[in-house]
């Protein structure tokens, strides 16, 4: 049993794979910003509150729910899904910090640019997820590229985690179609480890 944190960028499929995940392993599956937004008394949903709010109380809050949830995992799978880096306005910056170190395992959900920019197109048309400005002044011919690099710094993100904290990473592919596979691959990565 244990704590595994699934990452990854707007629309790579975090929150689909961890559904697939349940229903191949019992799971408790939780979404890490709505978590730390609601111990931080801030609305779902109300990302410019989020914003607003101190970096370092935010990390510290994370830290503390992280702690909490290992201790809780000693029972169960938790998965508790989220961002490697910090997407917004056209800029990326590494989430990181102390909680990784909490886990038992890091996912790092990767995708083709080009289709994680269309989920993230169409959820915001469909009003599927809260408009976040992701990519501020960017040119829209220049969003798959802003994306491909946000990956590559999640990348960076969880394999120096992983290092530090000598926590297990695995990567997976949500390729088309592919996400039965992904979480059948990632369930048997989590099923040997745990």
């Amino acid at each position: 049993m244990g704590l595994v944190f699934i990452g990854g960028v707007n629309g790579s499929g975090k929150t689909a794979l961890a559904e697939e995940l349940g229903r191949r392993l019992p799971v408790r599956s939780l979404h890490g910003t709505t978590e730390l937004m609601a111990r931080l008394g801030i609305p779902a949903g109300d990302y410019a509150s989020l914003r607003a709010a101190s970096e370092r109380v935010k990390e510290r809050v994370f830290e503390a729910l992280l702690r909490e949830l290992k201790e809780s995992s000693q029972r169960e799978i938790v998965l508790v899904t989220g961002h490697y880096v910090k997407v917004l306005g056209g800029r990326i910056e590494p989430s990181y910090g102390p909680w990784y170190g909490h886990c038992v395992s890091l996912a790092l959900v990767l995708g083709r640019p080009g289709t994680i920019l269309r989920r993230v197109v169409a959820d915001e048309a469909e009003g599927r997820r809260v408009q976040r400005d992701l990519f501020g002044d960017l040119r829209p011919e220049e969003r798959a590229d802003f994306l491909r690099k946000a990956q590559r710094m999640s990348v960076e993100v969880m394999r120096r985690a992983s290092g530090e904290f000598g926590v297990s990473g695995v990567f997976v592919r949500n390729a088309e179609g592919g996400l039965a596979a992904a979480a059948k691959r990632l369930a048997l990565v989590l099923g040997e480890g745990l």
